[in-house]
């Protein structure tokens, strides 16, 4: 058979074929979101954060912030190639006067598209000509699976189609013997890293030739060229954001069974793709995929061996992970439109013309349909809620938190803090969404009706919302319902706001359960906040305390602004406005305590205090030691003090990193402000680091 690097002018009609349906596939994509006017889901939202991350890092030239990635509750940090293209995308669209969700979107899918009709080219066309890349370019373009994907803010076309463009380079590599092509591979190895984690999992045919090779091959020079350079092109992200990917992963890895997925033990958890792929491609098409591989066994047709391993090592790889998702199979699932463009042409090519005629007629088709996507045109109000919370916070200093009470596909707590973010009102309002302890730290309270989403992650704020709507219950005692919104589903939102004058304190309140923080011989008192009318201003003096894992002694607080709801369980604090810590002592044995405790994997935790203001942190991953030295000072201002701490050496195994890295990714000022996730200030009386001494242990001491 002919291929595309056939002479003449043949070898010009694959390149305009594929122009032709990339820019098809472009005005698709640009009329569907056009059309569609509905919120960011879930994960969408969290890339769409991500994205402005590294867009406002662009513009103020902060290369720490391109560097580091920002984590979001369930979810790990992203490598940034994906976000990178979508933060493009979205400064463009603000320039022009655009929507910013759509200009991520539009660029991130349409170049994705872009690279995954090309992979697909190369495979199928150094396999079996250019007639059948062509036609696994357009099978790809147009299948169902990647209409849906491309028109969200999601990184999962982006990863098949680095997927499958690797395939390509490695194909043409002819087993590493070309220099340029294995070049090619190990660059799209390292780009497809950068793009998601999971990348390698999907290529363990190649590794294992990669392995081969240099076991046997005389190729070892391009093979160790390829992954010199794959590991060029990964290793800075990967060297600063590993220690917090890795305890992220494995954490999100085990959710899995949690959610009501099978576990890869049970034999459905190894039939539960097989149900995904016949939903999500249809069953005419899986058919012909895998009428395709039987075609190219029986025909002895190159590359038939390579595809079917790609597609089995996945699927047992992601079958035997408990957290599943149908997405995750789709860089596998993309041999399925490869493998049919091996039959003969007038079956890849009818198959091709039914599905871009589902494309194009899902512009038009009813919602809900099964393989075509349609757009709809719905107008949830995320902005005009915000907008009226914003008006109300009257005159607070700090961020107003917001507890949302819906995790609706178009009405959650990822979407609404994208809106939050992208209107530029990150310093005014923080968006929450746990409901365990309803109403603690809550200026404003939005409630949906009806579907609060997911049958399996709508327990709590289902109790939440009928401890709300509960009629004379001691929520309704202390917020107000200020607005209601109808929503496209024909159901309301409810916006509750806390009411402005606290009742007073009563004698001998108990503190068991403030904000989870437990008490050991405390002594308390309270009267009115002079500093912020309305609430009240409290001292207490305890043995010991203990918040989220930290274990103080000796201490001393005075709690300004703060505002109690007396409940039958317990107390609930509402609001606080300022933390004067007058004393405290933190010694050795509970920062390492602590240190054990946020960090999963590590091993022999070790904090040691030492002069200078130097804090000695050390321990294990598996083999590897770890060691760094911190520097604590704190920097007391007229509205808010600060804390700097700054990284003076760090050791991974006999691996000391270098000045130069400390100089830049060492440094970091953490502000003692009212935050978004800590919506009270922090004031020290003085802070100094202690030794230890022959008869005591090291202590970091609050106090004058």
């Amino acid at each position: 058979m002919g291929n595309w690097l056939d002479g003449g002018r043949g070898r010009f009609r694959g390149p305009m074929v594929l122009a032709g349906l990339l820019l098809a596939q472009g005005i698709l994509l640009a009329v569907w979101l056009k059309k569609d006017t509905r919120p960011p889901k879930w994960d969408s939202a969290v890339h769409l954060m991500t994205a402005h991350h590294y867009a406002e890092a662009a513009w103020k030239g902060n290369l720490r912030g391109l560097l580091l990635t920002p984590t979001f509750p369930g979810h790990p940090p992203y490598p940034p190639v994906a976000h990178f293209v979508m933060a493009a995308g979205m400064s463009t669209s603000r320039a022009i006067g655009a929507s910013p969700e759509d200009g991520a979107v539009f660029l991130l899918q349409f170049f994705s598209l872009g690279v995954l009709a090309v992979g697909c080219f190369l495979v199928a066309g150094r396999f079996w000509g250019s007639g059948a890349g062509l036609a696994a370019a357009a099978l790809a373009l147009f299948a169902p699976p990647l209409q849906f994907l491309s028109h969200e803010a999601l990184v999962d076309v982006a990863l098949a189609a680095m997927v499958v463009f690797a395939y390509g380079c490695w194909a043409w590599s002819d087993k590493f013997s070309r220099l340029g092509w294995s070049l090619a591979f190990g660059l799209a190895a390292g780009i497809g890293c950068l793009v998601k984690w999971t990348f390698p999992t999907y290529l363990l045919p190649v590794v294992g030739a990669g392995i081969w090779g240099l076991l046997k091959s005389k190729n070892r020079r391009h093979i160790l060229a390829a992954l010199a350079l794959s590991v060029l092109v990964t290793a800075p992200w990967y060297a600063a954001n590993l220690f917090i990917v890795i305890p992220k992963l494995s954490r999100v890895a085990g959710l899995g069974v949690q959610e009501g997925d099978p576990s890869g033990r049970t034999l459905a958890g190894w039939l539960w793709y097989v149900r995904i792929l016949w939903a999500q491609w249809g069953g005419p098409f899986v058919l012909g995929g895998m009428a395709g591989l039987a075609w190219g066994f029986f025909r002895r047709m190159k590359g038939t061996l390579v595809l079917a391993l790609w597609f089995v090592f996945s699927y047992a790889i992601w079958s035997s992970v408990s957290n599943k998702d149908p997405r995750y199979l789709l860089p596998a699932a993309m041999v399925l439109p490869i493998a049919l463009s091996s039959l003969p042409m007038g079956i890849p090519a009818l198959a091709a013309t039914v599905c871009a005629g589902m494309a194009i007629s899902s512009l038009w088709a009813q919602p809900g349909g099964r393989w075509r996507d349609a757009p709809v045109a719905q107008a949830w109000p995320l902005s005009e809620m915000l907008e009226k919370a914003n008006s109300m916070r009257g005159d607070r200093t700090g961020p107003s938190t917001l507890i949302l009470v819906s995790n609706h596909a178009y009405l959650n707590g990822n979407n609404l803090t994208w809106t939050v973010t992208s209107r530029g009102w990150s310093d005014r309002l923080t968006v929450r969404t746990k409901t365990d302890r309803l109403g603690e730290f809550s200026d404003f309270v939005i409630v949906k009706t009806g579907s609060l989403g997911p049958p399996g992650s709508v327990a709590r704020p289902t109790a939440a919302r009928e401890e709300i709507l509960l009629p004379g219950g001691w929520f309704q005692r202390e917020f107000t319902e200020s607005s209601r919104w109808t929503l496209p589903d024909g159901n309301e939102a409810l916006l509750f706001v806390r009411n402005l004058n606290a009742r007073p304190i009563p004698g001998g309140a108990p503190l068991a359960g403030w904000g989870g923080i437990d008490w050991k011989d405390v002594r308390f008192s309270a009267k009115p906040s002079v500093r912020f009318p309305g609430s009240q201003r409290a001292e207490i003096m305890a043995r010991e305390m203990e918040f989220k894992s930290v274990v103080l002694g000796n201490v001393r607080l005075d709690l300004d602004g703060l505002r109690l709801a007396m409940t039958d369980g317990g107390p609930r604090l509402l609001d606080l406005q300022e933390v004067s810590i007058q004393s405290a002592v933190w010694d050795e044995e509970s920062a390492a305590s602590l240190l054990l405790k946020r960090a999963p994997g590590l091993k022999q935790g070790r904090v040691i205090f030492q002069e200078e203001g130097g804090v000695l942190v050390s321990g294990r991953m598996g083999p590897v030691s770890v060691l760094a030295e911190l520097g604590l000072s704190l920097k007391k201002g007229v509205t808010e003090d600060q804390l700097e701490v700054r990284l003076r050496r760090m050791k991974v195994a006999w691996f000391s990193v270098p000045r130069f890295f400390l100089s830049r990714l060492g440094e970091k000022t953490l502000s003692l402000g009212a935050t978004a996730r800590r919506p009270y200030g922090i004031r020290l009386s003085g802070l100094r680091v202690v030794p230890a001494g022959e008869t005591r242990s090291g202590t970091l001491e609050v106090g004058p």
